[in-house]
């Protein structure tokens, strides 16, 4: 068995990762609300038919400013793009077609266009979307984010900002401080919904981990439970608003 003074460094081990996450997610969220706040982009992003020509001669500033909150980032973040109305998308890339961009350009597995154009009519100023394969028709390679999504009225129109976190990020992160080089992680948002997995656990062991830690037992702790046919040592961390992190460890027989 692992001994308790050892599953403690566990649990304290993933608390530091987690605070980690947690502190770069919510230095994003607040950055991001800042960058539609910011004077050029609430100046010129408008829908585009709304723009007039002082607005799209200033959209090199506003394509600056998209640009340098991805450099302050580029670790985590995957893209950034800002829209608000089914025309253009904006970028650092530039100014795009909406169907261009959501067709070509970023091609999301899990979110067709119809969910983009809805999504820019619902009033939640901040969402964690479930994660999605993306890929691009320029070649460049497939991966895995976890969409953010931030929304504010500019000049009356709702804008909606999204930035793609990698989940290969967020996995760096955990495993790079990892004790044990066999543990496995996951990452559920406040709905419980699985956002990220190391490890190929199916919705049962996720079900029951979430089970051992709820009701009258604390939140956060380790618990040594079955899953399958194996033995583990589970730590479980809840991370402020956005996340609950979860590892397991196998447990040594004998």
């Amino acid at each position: 068995m692992i001994e308790r003074d050892t599953s403690e460094k566990l649990h304290d081990n993933l608390r530091s990762s987690s605070n980690t996450i947690g502190i770069y997610l919510e230095t994003i969220q607040l950055a991001a609300n800042n960058l539609l706040l910011d004077d050029n982009v609430q100046r010129h992003v408008k829908p585009y038919r709304e723009m007039t020509d002082e607005n799209r001669a200033n959209l090199t500033k506003v394509m600056r400013e998209f640009n340098a909150f991805r450099n302050n980032f580029n670790h985590f973040i995957d893209e950034l793009f800002v829209y608000n109305d089914t025309d253009k998308v904006y970028s650092g890339a530039g100014v795009s077609d909406f169907d261009t961009f959501f067709n070509k350009f970023y091609i999301f597995e899990q979110y067709g266009i119809d969910f983009w154009s809805r999504l820019n009519r619902s009033e939640s100023f901040i969402e964690f979307l479930p994660p999605s394969r993306v890929r691009s028709n320029l070649n460049i390679a497939e991966r895995v984010v976890i969409p953010i999504r931030t929304s504010q009225y500019l000049e009356g129109n709702l804008t909606t900002l999204v930035a793609t976190i990698t989940t290969k990020s967020i996995e760096n992160v955990l495993t790079g401080n990892s004790i044990y080089p066999e543990t496995d992680y996951f990452i559920l948002d406040q709905q419980g919904r699985l956002l990220m997995t190391t490890g190929r656990w199916e919705q049962p062991d996720i079900e029951a981990i979430r089970s051992a830690f709820a009701g009258g037992e604390p939140a956060d702790g380790y618990r040594q439970m079955k899953l399958g046919d194996n033995a583990y040592t589970v730590v479980h961390v809840e991370s402020g608003t956005f996340f609950t992190t979860v590892r397991t460890t196998p447990t040594p027989s004998g």
